[in-house]
């Protein structure tokens, strides 16, 4: 190869295979490829999950009780469970109650044979909403107005 050629390849970066493969033509690389790093900064927000009640504390119709991912809490007496992110809400009107309970499940449950059969003791978080006296409607005793 002469050195106008030589000259030729280099200034214009690429390199023609004609004489040798074909009609291809390579391109070299005109910058350092970089790597990613690993320990890159975590900008994606918290979640805010978890208990927004605290036990005993009136709560109204549909105020959200527990947000969450899973089911870490289970619904109880007169509360709500969201199908799509498993989120539980009051039903009604009332204070909230938190407890650990025993689960026994129905016959046709596939925990049903772990529990009875074996022994397994299996205990779930339960939310429940104990209804307000106070917000009860029409139930009261009707007194006749001739005495």
């Amino acid at each position: 190869m002469s050195f106008q050629l030589l000259s030729r390849l280099v200034l214009s970066n690429t390199l023609n295979l004609d004489s040798m493969f074909g009609n291809q033509f390579v391109r070299y690389a005109s910058k350092k490829s970089g790597g990613s790093s690993r320990n890159k900064k975590h900008t994606s927000r918290g979640k805010n999950r978890g208990i927004r009640v605290k036990e005993g504390q009136l709560v109204h119709k549909g105020q959200l009780l527990v947000k969450q991912l899973g089911m870490k809490y289970w619904p109880g007496e007169n509360v709500f469970c969201d199908p799509r992110y498993c989120g539980l809400s009051a039903t009604v009107d009332g204070r909230v109650l938190i407890s650990e309970e025993t689960l026994s499940p129905f016959p046709d449950s596939p925990l049903y044979r772990p529990v009875n059969e074996q022994g397994v003791v299996i205990k779930k978080h339960f939310v429940h909403v104990l209804e307000h006296p106070s917000t009860k409607v029409g139930r009261f005793k009707l007194v006749s107005l001739e005495s």
